[in-house]
């Protein structure tokens, strides 16, 4: 069974990819922002259940 993958966050990223996402992310309508903060949480939201269930289907099989 596939495992799942590690929220992992791109350290090797330098500053300038980082000002200019901020940028990007600055120039949006708030609205714009509410949904992607939205679609964010939603994300997260399914990866805690989804780590939380695949911990329990392991520790009850061993």
């Amino acid at each position: 069974m596939e495992g799942i993958q590690p929220l992992v966050l791109d350290s090797s990223s330098s500053n300038e990819n980082y000002e200019k996402r901020l940028e990007d992310l600055e120039s949006l309508t708030l609205p714009q922002r509410v949904k992607r903060l939205e679609k964010f949480n939603l994300f997260l939201e399914d990866y805690i259940v989804n780590a939380r269930l695949l911990y329990t289907i392991n520790k009850n099989d061993y």
